[in-house]
């Protein structure tokens, strides 16, 4: 892994594209959530929230996943520091054994405080899709995953 700084941002090289996840729990549902190239925040990682906990940050070109038992759940996108932007938020109801693809992407527009802003899209895709556009995306670490599956230990 070659890791670049950049004024502030991170840029990350890895030597490895997309590879499905081979083996979740019994009973769990996996999640991938990927980040098309782009310019507009391409230079910004951006944090992945299921239920509160961080468990991932994502840059452009970038892709993780979770696996979660079967239930309903909070995926959230958002930039705590940037006043400018809203976090995204979707619910998310977890089968067991289905797989999932969730995309983030930016676009500019126009908004109150400047003349443009980035707008942050976090959208469910269809399973066809999300295969073909997460092809070229490299794995980003999920360091949370173990906090997370904690969390929804301690729950029961």
């Amino acid at each position: 892994e070659i890791r670049l700084s950049l004024v502030g941002s991170e840029m990350c090289i890895r030597d490895s594209v997309f590879r499905p996840v081979e083996k979740v729990n019994q009973g769990d549902g996996l999640i991938y959530v990927y980040r098309a190239d782009a310019f507009a925040g391409g230079g910004r990682s951006t944090p992945v929230y299921v239920d509160d906990v961080h468990v991932f940050d994502l840059r452009a070109g970038g892709y993780s996943w979770f696996s979660v038992p079967a239930g309903r759940y909070k995926l959230r996108q958002d930039l705590p520091w940037d006043l400018v932007t809203q976090s995204n938020e979707l619910v998310l109801d977890v089968r067991p054994g289905e797989t999932s693809f969730y995309s983030v992407s930016t676009e500019v527009g126009d908004c109150k405080i400047a003349s443009k802003c980035i707008r942050w899209i976090l959208r469910n895709v269809n399973g066809h899709v999300g295969r073909s556009e997460i092809e070229d995306k490299r794995f980003q670490e999920n360091a949370g995953l173990e906090q997370l599956r904690q969390k929804l230990k301690d729950r029961k």
